[in-house]
């Protein structure tokens, strides 16, 4: 393997281990819904003066809940990549399988540990959110894949 493409493997593992923590602090208790409302709440009356109390509180949970899909999908996106660059011969399809099965553990691994925190509630809503985001990426990127060179094509392509 040449050293430019080693390089970047290790690159696109880093980056795929410091979103995976950053996914897991934001499931932790100080990114819970009181400590959220708190940043939140203030910059939608900023930014939003003609809402109501209602009103912003929904806003605040279609923020939180929206927060799901889009973490997760940048997550199946770093792992998609990581894997690439180990396992090159994997095809799509494989990697898309070890993708969202990689996201399933981390999803399901955060809401139980939710289910044990005095400010927080793990649920399956939420490992359904997750994996909405992960699946809406890894179609894009099997449809990418196939454009790119037709599902023949498994290794990533050097720059």
């Amino acid at each position: 393997m040449p050293i430019s493409r080693r390089r970047s493997g290790r690159w696109a593992w880093l980056a795929l281990g410091s979103w995976t923590v950053v996914v897991w602090i934001l499931g932790g208790d100080h990114f819970g819904h009181s400590e959220t409302s708190r940043i939140l709440g203030p910059l939608y009356e900023w930014l939003l003066p003609h809402l109501g109390p209602e009103q912003r509180a929904q806003w605040l949970s279609w923020t939180r809940l929206g927060a799901h899909p889009a973490v997760y999908a940048l997550e199946a996106g770093l792992a998609w990549r990581a894997f690439g660059f180990s396992f090159p011969r994997w095809g799509p399809l494989r990697r898309a399988g070890i993708t969202l099965a990689t996201l399933a553990l981390l999803a399901g691994s955060d809401e139980i540990r939710q289910t044990f925190s005095s400010v927080r509630t793990g649920s399956p809503t939420g490992v359904g959110l997750d994996m909405l985001g992960g699946l809406v990426m890894v179609a894009g990127l099997l449809v990418w894949s196939r454009r790119a060179g037709g599902f023949a094509q498994t290794a990533p392509k050097q720059i």
